[in-house]
């Protein structure tokens, strides 16, 4: 069985466009490589990942319980054969690394470990899911295939809520020894965020409020001083505005917004996490990226705004 640390450097090396200088590469910068890595994810084979033992599973990793990962598998909804269009490569990549960013800055875990775990959930659920698409191709490795960002995000999220559930208030991170030309890593203590210290119970909307404030930025770069902009104020023309930047960047095919009793209704369908998000539905965080770039909008117009866009009724097909 590989070693954590040998999983992660495989991560980086396959991530990195030429050689991987490891003396370069300072602390916690080598384990946060591998993001790029999601862009490629598996191997060409799915087959060419050795099965998981179940019985040793629980003693590779903390988080993983062995018991309820093979019952959640073995409960996953088929995945969506809905014709959906290519996602932008640029914006499937922010959805990732932003997930992956602010729970590195939490401190919820060593990324090692989370990155253990995220490789070996999705390395052996791939088959599983990739058997069920029936004739439907899937590029493996490719985030702008919509079949193919939907595996890897719910395999993402679902390790993310493994985090979420045992957060470590002090935790021990294998980093790279700086300037090491031997590739030596050394164990780091590490603390969970100050502000999520005193209330746990707090993290799961955090974590939605940052990466939807991440999502928020990335349009403001680009669509910020154009008739594409967001609208400020007024709520339904916001929100509207925003399903319209996803489907711009190909994550759903049509969206729309009803007002009914002050109350926004909001409905997309073909979403890019569409079957994930099914997934996902009994957890404490599910990757509803919409959702998260909405109720960031509402946080930075002031509560008064967020209360009035009440995503109870929020619907994805």
């Amino acid at each position: 069985m590989f070693s954590p640390r040998l999983i992660i450097l495989l991560l980086a090396l396959i991530a990195s466009a030429k050689p991987l200088n490891l003396h370069s590469i300072s602390r916690r910068n080598l384990v946060k490589l591998s993001p790029i890595a999601l862009q490629i994810a598996l191997p060409q084979s799915a087959s060419a990942v050795s099965p998981i033992n179940v019985d040793e599973l629980s003693g590779q990793t903390r988080n993983l319980n062995a018991y309820k990962y093979e019952l959640q598998r073995k409960k996953l909804p088929p995945p969506s054969l809905l014709l959906r269009p290519k996602i932008n490569l640029d914006f499937a990549v922010l959805l990732m690394r932003a997930s992956y960013q602010i729970l590195d800055d939490f401190n919820l875990l060593p990324m090692n470990e989370f990155q253990r775990d995220f490789f070996l959930l999705r390395s052996t659920s791939y088959k599983s899911y990739t058997s069920k698409l029936s004739n439907t191709i899937i590029t493996q490795g490719d985030l702008t295939d919509p079949y193919y960002f939907d595996y890897i995000s719910y395999a993402q999220y679902a390790t993310i809520n493994r985090a979420i559930l045992k957060p470590n208030l002090i935790s021990i991170e294998s980093q790279p020894v700086e300037n090491s030309t031997t590739g030596e890593f050394i164990d780091v203590p590490i603390s969970i965020r100050s502000d999520l210290r005193d209330d746990l119970s707090i993290i799961p909307k955090l974590f939605r409020l940052e990466v939807g404030e991440n999502i928020l930025k990335w349009f403001d770069d680009r669509y910020n001083n154009t008739t594409a902009s967001i609208p400020k104020g007024n709520p339904e023309s916001a929100v509207r505005q925003i399903i319209n930047l996803f489907r711009i960047q190909g994550f759903l095919t049509s969206g729309d917004v009803k007002v009914e009793k002050n109350v926004l209704n909001v409905g997309v369908e073909g979403s890019g996490n569409n079957w994930s998000m099914k997934c996902l539905k009994s957890e404490k965080l599910n990757n509803d990226f919409i959702r998260m770039a909405i109720e960031a909008w509402g946080e930075r117009e002031g509560n008064a705004k967020l209360n009035y866009v009440k995503l109870n009724t929020y619907k994805i097909s």
